[in-house]
């Protein structure tokens, strides 16, 4: 059995993924910056070095497919009313 070596766009991901995970620790860096590089990063590198799989090529249109997710865009929106309701203060005790 035989284990492929990863392609250049797999390489490039893990290392802004590395690069990302060491600016979320730096505390004078907002978290919000960085994951808005990281998405405007990706979606270049996507757009100007498309990948082939099966013949088709995936570019950035597709890596931003997955935002439209139902599943997903409803996890954000309890979140945001999560966080609506403890920076209102609706849950402290009266």
């Amino acid at each position: 059995m035989s284990i492929d070596a990863p392609s250049i766009h797999a390489i490039v991901v893990m290392v802004v993924m590395v690069a990302a995970l060491m600016l979320y620790s730096r505390p004078n860096i907002p978290m919000a910056t960085t994951s808005l590089g990281v998405l405007v990063l990706l979606a270049f590198v996507f757009s100007m070095y498309p990948m082939k799989l099966h013949g088709h090529i995936l570019d950035s249109m597709i890596f931003f497919s997955g935002f439209s997710n139902e599943a997903l865009i409803a996890v954000v929106a309890l979140m945001i009313a999560g966080g609506a309701i403890v920076h209102t203060g609706a849950l402290d005790p009266l």
